[in-house]
């Protein structure tokens, strides 16, 4: 399966990371739900699976932010 390329949710992203750590280790079937998550197609999910999954980290709302939050201060 070819990797995402939307912005998920983080509910999405949390549910996803969570499957990918039950499995993390061990080979995959092809036709489990964690086959998705085994990027680089050797059949096993290791660390560069668990990278690519971390690299897809949705991004941080913008009222998080540490510059919104000095900006927010100042007013």
């Amino acid at each position: 399966m070819p990797p995402r390329r939307w912005s998920m949710s983080w509910g999405t992203y949390i549910m996803d990371l969570l499957l990918l750590l039950t499995a993390y280790g061990n080979s995959i079937d092809p036709n489990s739900d964690a086959a998705q998550f085994d990027y680089n197609g050797n059949g096993i999910i290791d660390n560069s699976d668990f990278l690519h999954l971390l690299s897809l980290q949705p991004p941080i709302a913008d009222f998080l932010t540490v510059e919104n939050s000095m900006i927010n201060e100042r007013r």
